[in-house]
């Protein structure tokens, strides 16, 4: 990197530590560099020293990338990165406009045709790299759906067998007048209660182990995000699975004539 860019990339924030200065073999670790590096916590503090290239360098300071990918990079001044790899051209600039647009950058690569350079936007970038990791998310999808299938049925067959224990009850409840759309309205709501005493729990333990929780994937690492909509999402299914299981068993258990099932054992 050179100095601008702390101004290409403004959601960087020194949080420990300095910037890094030319000629020093000094370096600013991102705060997912050591989930990026699987190196233990504390291991890439201020201070600390990294071995790469045939040379020690001194991490200097720590930054925060507010979530994004940057926060698992390692910054290096550009000229000592150079020496270090002994090599003076660049693969890749990152850059930002100021009052040209992205038309004449790319004009400009187009001109300049002895560079051989590419102009490309971040977002388009990044697009690409979400178009090639599609297959990687559908199957993340399908297993996700395989567990909640699994936990559908599972649920379904613990809710059959406690209904079915409770068969005379539901009977003498009927012979009683209650109609079986009031028992069934009421089996609905213990259901869901029940769900929901394991789904709010099951919350807690996601805000508490995952939130925040830096995973390492090909590229670089990520930060897990346990927010607003995803604990909706995650009761509702919780509430759902609730609702799904208790319906076509206590429907079965309610559709036996009412002798029968008072002589149920």
């Amino acid at each position: 990197m050179t100095p601008p860019a702390y101004l290409v990339h403004d959601a960087v924030r020194i949080t420990e530590g300095r910037a890094p200065r030319a000629g020093a073999d000094e370096i600013l670790v991102g705060n997912l560099v050591d989930v990026r590096l699987s190196a233990e916590r504390g291991r890439l503090g201020v201070r600390r020293r990294l071995w790469f290239d045939r040379r020690w360098w001194t991490i200097v300071g720590r930054f925060d990338a507010s979530g994004t990918v940057l926060a698992a990079e390692i910054w290096v001044p550009l000229a000592d990165l150079q020496i270090a790899a002994k090599r003076d051209g660049l693969s890749s600039v990152v850059l930002t406009l100021d009052t040209g647009t992205f038309a004449d950058a790319e004009l400009f690569c187009a001109r300049r045709l002895d560079l051989e350079l590419v102009a490309l936007r971040e977002s388009d970038y990044y697009a690409n790299l979400q178009r090639f990791y599609a297959p990687l998310r559908a199957m993340v999808w399908v297993t996700a759906l395989l567990i909640a299938a699994g936990g559908v049925f599972g649920g379904l067959n613990t809710m059959y067998a406690a209904f079915a224990a409770r068969v005379r009850e539901l009977g003498s409840l009927q012979s009683l007048g209650f109609s079986r759309r009031a028992i069934l309205l009421s089996l609905v709501q213990e259901s869901v209660l029940i769900t929901a005493g394991g789904t709010l729990p099951g919350a807690a333990v996601a805000m508490a182990w995952l939130d925040g929780l830096g995973v390492r994937f090909s590229t670089g690492a990520l930060t897990l995000v346990v927010d607003g909509p995803v604990l909706t999402i995650g009761l509702l299914a919780g509430l759902a699975l609730g609702l799904v299981g208790a319906i076509p068993p206590a429907w079965r258990c309610l559709r036996m004539p009412i002798p029968e099932a008072l002589k149920a054992v």
